[in-house]
């Protein structure tokens, strides 16, 4: 049995309704996935395996040069209703096959492709093998305890949590997932789906690392937010 530290996986399948082909659409000139590619090559240990988990070709041309390890996807979890977990176990179970065991899973989706060095340090520092995951956060733009409302049969709208606050600065924080980083712990994902997970630490980043890449316009946000970095 060989036992190493992190699995990295890069899940990136094929199919995007909302930007086509956005994995391997050029990003300030760089394919969107690579963003990710060369992010993990600088945090990577020798102790620690990359896994492309992938059902486009294309992502997988652009992955070899890397070193990666592929596995290539099929078809059933590959579709729109197809989840991470099932992604997780089916990469976890072609290591479990080799006898190869892992400290930690962590998820690196290509469409969050602003991200440093130091936020996979610090999440790192969270992490601990008696809880289930680290997630990597930011502060929720719109708090359902002030702004958000939802509607009921009748048509009427309603404060999705009903407290007496008045002022936005009086409301509890609220986060949002970012989707940059998932850090879990393998024993945890086998038995759980990532969104049963109870024992969570939150690692927050900023707003402008906290871009994930589903439309038009979060593209553009991506390039601004690229460009400001650069300008740096």
């Amino acid at each position: 049995m060989q036992n190493l530290n992190y699995l990295f996986i890069i899940p990136a399948r094929k199919g995007s309704k909302g930007l086509p082909e956005k994995n391997i659409k050029p990003l300030k000139g760089l394919p969107l996935v690579c963003y990710t590619f060369n992010y993990v090559q600088k945090i990577l240990k020798a102790e620690d395996e990359v896994c492309v988990s992938s059902d486009d070709e294309k992502v997988i041309e652009l992955a070899k040069p890397y070193g990666f390890k592929i596995i290539k996807r099929p078809s059933n979890l590959s579709q729109d209703n197809s989840s991470m977990d099932e992604v997780i176990n089916h990469v976890l179970e072609d290591y479990c096959s080799l006898n190869i065991h892992f400290k930690a899973v962590v998820i690196l989706q290509p469409t969050s492709p602003i991200r440093n060095i130091i936020d996979f340090l610090n999440l790192n520092k969270l992490y601990k093998s008696n809880i289930d995951m680290v997630v990597s956060v930011c502060e929720a733009r719109e708090n359902p305890y002030y702004l958000l409302y939802e509607e009921n049969d009748e048509g009427y709208i309603y404060k999705s949590k009903d407290l007496q606050i008045y002022r936005r600065q009086d409301s509890p924080k609220v986060y949002c997932l970012n989707g940059s980083f998932f850090m879990i712990n393998p024993a945890s994902i086998k038995n759980s789906k990532i969104k049963e997970l109870k024992k969570i630490y939150k690692y927050e980043m900023p707003y402008e690392r906290s871009i994930d890449i589903d439309d038009h316009y979060d593209w553009d946000l991506a390039e601004f937010f690229l460009e400001k970095k650069l300008e740096k």
